[in-house]
């Protein structure tokens, strides 16, 4: 299957789900799914959220260059439970075009750096890295 449209609508047939139901349990829209699987949109930022609900592989649904499921026991159908905080990041991250997570990727490790550097200093964090975010 050369498309993520077609590999989306034979993973969602080969389970016997609707699209109704894909967008229910997925939260995405079902005319986002309509239009992926009618290849009448070219990006997708929702891959993670509907192969997460197919139980399937992220990159196999993205790119065809996996295997279709999971190996046993790595399937996706019980995720480790995240503190609220983390749960929001991995949220905005999986909404991102592949440009913008780069960017935040990129800003993230650059705040561990300066965390761990302040750590080895024992400097303790103060509102000052906050305050240099925001402007």
């Amino acid at each position: 299957m050369d498309t993520l449209g077609k590999r989306l609508r034979f993973a969602r047939d080969d389970i016997g789900m609707s699209r109704k139901d894909l967008a229910k349990q997925s939260g995405v829209p079902y005319t986002t799914i309509a239009d992926i699987e009618n290849e009448a949109t070219s990006k997708c930022t929702t891959v993670a959220q509907l192969s997460d609900v197919l139980d399937i592989v992220h990159l196999w649904l993205e790119t065809g260059r996996a295997p279709m499921h999971h190996a046993a026991g790595q399937g996706t159908t019980q995720p480790p439970t995240l503190p609220p905080d983390e749960a929001a990041l991995l949220a905005s991250y999986r909404v991102l075009c592949a440009k913008d997570r780069a960017k935040m990727v990129a800003e993230a490790e650059f705040k561990a750096k300066i965390a761990e550097i302040d750590r080895r200093e024992e400097i303790p964090p103060t509102d000052n890295h906050r305050k240099e975010d925001a402007a």
